[in-house]
């Protein structure tokens, strides 16, 4: 989503205001500058339905319904997905996928102990 540029913005004056520019969409700084929403739908186009654009756009958009909370579930689903799919479902392999957690759960303690910085890959 691309905001437009404040016409104050385009304008040249003389003197610099400090004033603010209003924000179009409320908490958006974005759509205040004339800068750019991005947002991810991992779907091909044909696929994409009004509640996908609704789920991928934050509550300050209307009816956007995107929150933390979503977000930190979708991850967490990913990637127990994730250990399924490499692990297997099997019940003899509980121990290999108790093990990639216990590494997962050490990297992530280790990725907030670098001040969320990711450790170099490999």
């Amino acid at each position: 989503i691309v905001f437009p540029r404040p016409m104050s913005s385009l304008k040249k004056k003389k003197s610099k205001s400090t004033k603010k520019p209003k924000e179009l969409i409320e908490g958006l700084e974005e759509s205040a500058t004339g800068g750019t929403f991005k947002t991810k739908i991992l779907l091909p186009m044909a696929d994409v339905t009004k509640e996908d654009v609704l789920e991928a756009l934050p509550p300050q958009f209307k009816g956007g319904t995107r929150t933390m909370e979503k977000l930190c579930l979708r991850a967490r689903d990913v990637m127990l997905s994730q250990i399924t799919q490499i692990m297997g479902n099997d019940e003899n392999d509980a121990d290999g996928r108790q093990l990639m957690a216990v590494y997962l759960k050490e990297c992530l303690d280790d990725y907030i102990l670098r001040g969320c910085v990711p450790a170099p890959f490999g």
